[in-house]
Order: structure tokens, then C-alpha cells, then sequence
């Protein structure tokens, strides 16, 4: 009985170690997972800023050219009309062309920088409202004779004004 008692302690305490052991490797699988996963959720969260900031940096560059494209209108039409003044030229008739072209430009910017405060906004849900669709195209042409400076002439001849429901801005851009 005694050895039957010492061989079975003997295989409990084999089995014992054995189990400790089993115990102690899961524990480290479950560790180097547990890293694993951790180090692949830190990979996807850089990844997800780098695309992120990809977009934004596309953006800005697109936002960029938008607003640089009617500040060189303005700054063009500011330069002819100050030699305009130097040469001592028609000046009215030369600030009536020019305004128009600054103003309009300066329009633009605004409607750029609106369209911007709508898109950081988020809700845009309340801001729609139905807009005439031939000014819009009207506006959008415009926009595109003052980048390209070819003579591109919209002749609207609806019989009935179509609008649809959007915000002009996004529209317009």
C-alpha cells in the first residue's frame, strides 16, 4: 500500500509539473498574442493617420489651388489698373473691367471658404435648399472663363427654371 500510495503521489507531482508547465506556456502564447494584437492595432492606427493625413494634405492642396486660382485674378486686375494709373490710361473704363473681376473673385473666395465651413460642420442635412440650376451652371462657367480665359458663353433657354435641392457651394466646387 505504501507503494502503491509513493507511485501515485509521484504521478500527481509529475503531473503536477506537467501541468504548471502547460499552464506557464499558455500563459506566454497568450502574452505573445496579446503583443501581437496590440502591435497589429498600433500598425492599423498609424496607418489609418497616414491615410488621414494623405487626405488631408490632398485636400489642403486642392483648397490651395481653388482659392490661389481667384487671388490671381485679383492680383493681376490690382496690377493692370495701377499701371493703368501710372500710364495715365482710361481708368474708369479700365475699373469698371477690373472690379467686376475682383469682385466676382473675391465672390468666389467666399463661396470656397463657405462650402469649407459646411464641410467641417459635419449636420449638413439642414442646409440644403433648392437652388435654380441655370445659375448655378451660369456661376460655375464663369468661375471656369476666369481660370481658363476662353471665351465660353452660356446661353440658357429653359422654358420652365429647374432647381434642385442641394448646397451651391458643394455644387458649385
Amino acid at each position: 500500500m505504501k507503494e502503491l500510495n509513493f507511485g501515485l503521489e509521484q504521478k500527481v507531482s509529475f503531473r503536477t509539473i506537467e501541468l504548471q508547465q502547460m499552464n506557464q506556456k499558455l500563459k506566454q502564447e497568450i502574452q505573445q498574442k496579446e503583443e501581437a494584437q496590440s502591435k497589429l492595432e498600433s500598425e492599423q492606427a498609424a496607418r489609418i493617420y497616414d491615410s488621414k493625413m494623405r487626405a488631408l494634405g490632398e485636400m489642403a492642396g486642392g483648397v490651395a489651388h481653388e482659392i490661389n486660382n481667384p487671388l490671381m485674378i485679383i492680383t493681376n486686375s490690382l496690377e493692370r489698373l495701377k499701371k493703368t494709373v501710372e500710364r495715365g490710361g482710361d481708368f474708369d473704363r479700365d475699373r469698371e473691367v477690373y472690379g467686376d473681376k475682383i469682385i466676382s473673385s473675391c465672390q468666389r473666395i467666399e463661396k470656397i471658404i463657405s462650402g469649407l465651413q459646411i464641410f467641417s460642420d459635419g449636420d449638413i442635412a439642414h442646409l440644403l435648399k433648392f437652388e435654380n440650376l441655370a445659375k448655378i451652371l451660369q456661376y460655375s462657367l464663369d468661375a471656369q472663363k476666369e481660370r481658363s480665359n476662353l471665351p465660353i458663353e452660356f446661353i440658357a433657354d429653359f422654358k420652365d427654371i429647374y432647381e434642385i435641392k442641394c448646397i451651391e457651394t458643394q455644387f458649385t466646387q
